[in-house]
């Protein structure tokens, strides 16, 4: 049975979404609601994914994984025409998080079902779930788990050359190793900024292509290190 507040949550994000802006009270129900902090993203990561996606250059957005930010892309995406596609490894969350968007009436994700493939260096999505995939303007990069053989390293072969020129791309858990490492790799492929966001055991670092257009309203969240990156 889904929540009241996650009902909620939904009902006031869409009908902000609707008029061009985050509730951000609304966006915190539902981020309640999902009732999966351990491994959900973080409410700052979801502020901030938010605050990309009503952006009006956002017309494709790609995750790695899904959860509440699939949710949440979604329904801003279903406000302004734009497209959500998720890729999910996990057979039984896939199955999931397609019924769960069927509930919420959410049309505008695409959830496909991408297993792991063993690759040379590492394990990583079947890339031929991209194949119809040309240009992501925003890229959230949460999955796989961090125990896959080489971890998320492999979003940057497969996903850099599909970025736009003003592309954001929000990394999840650069607290650790792999993650800081991959976050580096995105941030030295043109000219980039790079921030880290969250606290010391809970991190994720954004992106930006310079030039990127910025959130129109910068959601509330801590203090931040930046650190430009240039090829």
């Amino acid at each position: 049975m889904m929540s009241v507040l996650l009902s909620d949550g939904v009902r006031r994000l869409r009908l902000s979404a609707s008029r061009g802006r985050v509730d951000e009270e609304g966006l915190a129900e539902l981020w309640l609601g999902w009732n999966n902090p351990q491994w959900c993203a973080t409410i700052e990561m979801l502020n901030m994914v938010a605050a990309f996606a009503t952006r009006q250059s956002a017309r494709t957005m790609l995750e790695c994984g899904s959860g509440v930010s699939t949710i949440v892309m979604g329904i801003i995406a279903e406000a302004r025409g734009s497209r959500v596609v998720a890729l999910e490894a996990d057979r039984a969350w896939h199955g999931l998080m397609v019924n769960t968007l069927k509930r919420l009436r959410i049309r505008s994700v695409e959830m496909r079902y991408a297993p792991l493939v063993h690759g040379e260096s590492s394990d990583w999505y079947d890339a031929s779930a991209l194949d119809d995939i040309e240009r992501v303007d925003l890229f959230i990069c949460d999955g796989p788990t961090g125990d896959t053989r080489g971890g998320r390293s492999g979003a940057s072969s497969h996903v850099l050359r599909m970025l736009a020129p003003r592309a954001v791309i929000v990394i999840d858990d650069v607290h650790r190793a792999p993650e800081q490492d991959l976050a580096n790799r995105f941030g030295q492929v043109g000219e980039t900024s790079m921030s880290r966001w969250g606290r010391p055991d809970r991190q994720f670092a954004v992106i930006e292509r310079i030039g990127a257009e910025r959130p129109r309203r910068a959601p509330s969240l801590p203090a931040r290190q930046v650190s430009p990156a240039y090829v």
